[in-house]
């Protein structure tokens, strides 16, 4: 795996992570009513209309091309092995660390309220480095300069 390949999944991971932190939530409540209407019944969600520059009229889920087996199970918590992330999530964003013994959750409350939606906001501009920067930058700056804690690698397991 290439070093770009690598830190995008590491991202995409890292926003997947601090996403399902967040609680997973049923296709119901991921519809905006500005943007986006159920598909069909369940976790399908079209979205409508699809962006003027995209070839294609609508942007379809890709719960719409697994098999029936693999919906059923992503949608069951005891059988789906992302729920296993979520759990750890959970449990890191509770975890005290540090030289300030502060956890996530003492400054951004519950995840499932402070963090809907963050994940997809990066990167974002920072104006004071000047540059871009990713979830996993804004997820250390907070362990260092928050918590007294070090920096998870970009790679790990925590992030």
């Amino acid at each position: 795996m290439t070093r770009t390949t690598s830190r995008t999944f590491g991202f995409t991971a890292a926003a997947l992570t601090l996403g399902l932190m967040a609680g997973v939530a049923s296709a119901q409540e991921l519809v905006r009513s500005d943007s986006t209407i159920p598909y069909r019944e369940g976790n399908y969600i079209s979205l409508k209309p699809a962006h003027p520059e995209n070839p294609l009229s609508e942007v379809i889920s890709g719960n719409e091309f697994r098999t029936a087996e693999t919906r059923e199970q992503n949608q069951d918590e005891f059988q789906n092995p992302g729920y296993l992330v979520v759990e750890e999530g959970a449990s890191l964003w509770e975890t005290a660390d540090g030289s300030e013994n502060r956890a996530c959750a003492d400054c951004h409350g519950d995840a499932a309220e402070s963090m809907a939606g963050v994940g997809a906001s990066y990167p974002k501009w920072d104006e004071q480095a000047g540059k871009p920067r990713s979830l996993q930058h804004r997820i250390n700056s907070c362990r260092e300069e928050n918590m007294g804690a070090e920096a998870w690698k970009w790679e790990s397991g925590d992030m």
